[in-house]
């Protein structure tokens, strides 16, 4: 099997896988988020990850998932460190591409019919019923304390059903989601919300794969407005790789970080109530893949859009 089958088995199984102008009169450094207990955020949510990549025939191939809800922050206590809270996402939507499988009547993949629908369903109801706890800091970033269900296997058990995985394909991507991308019921995560000190990000081994933000440039708006820039980068280092497990065969796979183009990185900071407004981020990041000796180029193409609900967004008066 070649790598682009092998890449796009791997596809199928993790679908909802995987920034100095100063202001006039506030830094985006001297920012910092204020936490209250008792507030309840609502944002409005986006995010879409579309993969390019060349098929069996060199012939260019996208696949594009979205995924689409309310996310809700609920504040419980207040620290000298930040809060603490809930996270969930409401009226959660996974929109997934066509999904190829092999049959015994084909020797190669063939698109099952409305099965990414299915498989999307699942993963919403899987969502839509998650919580997390998580300990906000006032620099925006989450840490991640707990999360219920705690069994990535019992995430999986509806979408399993609907895709028709394996146990022991099930077993593989939990391991491969909780040990090698490191998505466990506990960490650390600087992208939910814009992070103000990006110099503060874990520099670990799973970030290779993921271009860190970065606030490059702050500017005074409209009253009680922050608009601030942002870009993304893998970390330095050459020769940086990320090598996780085959799904079809013993040969590891071997991811490189190449480049980073970014499209769009804005976000807007009411700073009377210390808190986000909106956030707009279009990026592409280029990576190459080895196994054995066959490689691979795929682009990476990420949009992801944050609107406060509520409190509503403030209008200028």
């Amino acid at each position: 099997m070649g790598l682009n089958q092998r890449m796009r088995a791997m596809h199928r199984l993790l679908p909802a896988l995987l920034l100095t102008v100063a202001a006039a009169s506030l830094q985006a450094g001297e920012l910092s988020y204020a936490w209250k207990a008792g507030d309840l955020f609502r944002y409005d949510y986006y995010k879409a990850v579309s993969i390019t990549q060349k098929d069996e025939n060199g012939k260019l191939e996208e696949r594009k998932t979205e995924f689409t809800g309310v996310m809700v922050l609920e504040v419980r206590t207040v620290t000298a460190a930040g809060a603490t809270g809930t996270l969930r996402i409401d009226s959660p939507r996974v929109t997934l591409p066509q999904v190829r499988a092999f049959s015994a009547q084909s020797d190669a993949p063939e698109i099952q019919q409305e099965k990414n629908r299915s498989i999307g369903h699942a993963i919403s109801g899987a969502i839509k019923v998650a919580r997390w706890s998580v300990a906000i800091k006032r620099d925006g970033s989450f840490e991640i304390l707990g999360r219920s269900p705690a069994s990535t296997a019992e995430w999986f058990k509806e979408t399993a059903n609907s895709a028709g995985w394996r146990k022991k394909q099930i077993e593989t991507v939990a391991k491969i989601i909780e040990q090698d991308l490191g998505f466990k019921p506990s960490g650390v995560d600087s992208d939910i919300l814009l992070m103000l000190n990006s110099a503060s990000q874990d520099a670990g081994e799973t970030h290779a794969l993921r271009p860190l933000r970065a606030v490059s440039s702050s500017k005074s708006g409209e009253k009680d407005k922050m608009q601030l820039s942002f870009t993304r980068s893998f970390k330095e280092g050459a020769g940086i790789s990320y090598v996780v497990p085959n799904l079809e065969s013993a040969k590891p796979v071997q991811i490189k970080p190449k480049s980073v183009s970014m499209h769009e990185g804005i976000a807007v900071f009411d700073t009377r109530l210390s808190m986000l407004d909106t956030l707009n981020e279009d990026y592409t990041a280029t990576l190459d893949y080895t196994c054995g000796a066959q490689t691979l180029t795929q682009e990476v193409h990420v949009q992801y859009r944050l609107k406060r609900l509520a409190p509503a967004i403030s209008k200028p008066e």
